[in-house]
């Protein structure tokens, strides 16, 4: 019989394998992954530094003990070219083909590419997986002063997470404040403040233009001709997902692979989550929904058809400086914000028609997040 085929060995691989395992002990089941196959915990990479760990101790566990904990098959380095619903099988670069009773993308996103005139453009570091990760902190033994592109979840970590070693950072965003997508303008200053107070410059509603090398490192030039130099530079501009080969499949895709409630795609027995999937036409890219997606699509993949259940998914941001929690409404709720607090220590209330409908708070004002969740509509 063929197997439950997963491809990906991220958080959301891993976690969809445990949960069908703990259903079904003899289900059949393959992941098929890119890299070696070892889990770790992604979030922990833009605060490893401050946790004092080594990227070998990320490792949670290795591809073999996967093997063995789950009682699954791992293809590591193996990479699929195409997929063919009709039959039922996909073909790796290597010639083989392998069938599948249901195959699932959990093959996450991968990090925004910036277009930088310069000659140093391709020295732009990006780091959304382990390998990644080993790179940077490679090159970050000696730097001094590290550059971020963009001042969203990743890059304020990042910020936070390097002061740990006594780095500075340089965090330039086109947005007015930090986590922008996230916060009301008051508590966004609120961060930005507290990046401040730990050495951290920053350069809003900017990019960087143009980045060549310098005898100091890098130098970059600003949109508002600005020009700042630096040991290394990082990208934190966001993630985009890789459709190609989803498409080879026909299944229909936009900003990530289209996927209903039953995280179904157009195709029969074809299925995605996590940072790859565009859920009812939204993208979910941070680590709380991931467990009600593998859930719902385990039960799924045992024969029992089930919806996903997104309650309220606050995000907490990993910036000691400022702590900062995050619920922000639905894009297309229409309502406003009341902040309440003072100093660093804020909530932000978002209503729609008389109903909490969002809420982010910053500094001691975090204690009231799990109150606030339980009140939202």
């Amino acid at each position: 019989m063929s197997p439950i085929v997963i491809l990906g060995a991220g958080h959301a691989a891993y976690s969809l394998a445990r949960e069908i395992r703990r259903h079904d002990k003899n289900a059949g089941i393959t992941l098929i992954t890119r890299d070696s196959g070892d889990s770790y915990y992604k979030p922990n990479l833009s605060k490893a530094l401050a946790m004092g760990k080594t990227p070998a101790q990320l490792v949670l566990k290795t591809r073999p003990e996967q093997e063995t904990a789950l009682n699954i098959s791992v293809q590591p380095e193996q990479r699929v070219t195409a997929i063919n619903p009709a039959t039922q099988s996909l073909s790796l670069a290597t010639g083989e083909n392998i069938e599948y009773a249901a195959l699932v993308f959990a093959t996450g996103a991968e990090s925004r590419r910036l277009a930088l005139a310069g000659n140093a453009s391709d020295a732009v570091l990006h780091v959304n997986d382990l390998d990644e990760y080993r790179r940077f902190v490679e090159r970050s033994q000696a730097a001094k002063k590290v550059l971020i592109m963009g001042a969203g979840l990743v890059g304020c970590e990042f910020a936070n997470d390097l002061h740990s070693q006594g780095i500075t950072s340089l965090l330039v965003d086109p947005a007015a404040y930090p986590l922008a997508t996230l916060l009301p303008n008051a508590l966004g200053e609120a961060l930005e403040k507290g990046l401040s107070q730990i050495g951290c410059q920053q350069f809003y509603s900017n990019h960087v233009t143009e980045l060549n090398t310098h005898k100091y490192g890098y130098q970059a030039k600003l949109a508002n001709g600005e020009v700042v130099t630096a040991d290394l530079v990082l990208s934190a501009a966001g993630l985009s997902v890789d459709t190609t080969l989803a498409e080879t499949g026909g299944i229909e895709c936009g900003r990530g692979i289209r996927v209903n409630s039953q995280l179904a795609t157009n195709q029969p027995n074809i299925y995605a989550l996590g940072d790859c999937a565009e859920i009812n036409g939204q993208l979910r890219p941070f680590i709380a929904p991931i467990l009600p997606s593998v859930k719902a699509l385990a039960q799924s993949l045992l024969g029992n058809p089930s919806r996903i259940d997104f309650g309220p998914m606050p995000v907490t941001v990993k910036t000691p400086c400022c702590p900062t929690v995050a619920c922000p409404p639905n894009a297309k709720v229409e309502g406003e914000w009341q902040i309440n607090g003072e100093a660093g220590d804020l909530i932000a209330r978002h209503f729609s028609n008389g109903q909490l409908t969002g809420f982010a708070c910053t500094g001691k004002a975090t204690a009231e997040a799990k109150t606030l969740q339980a009140e939202l509509a």
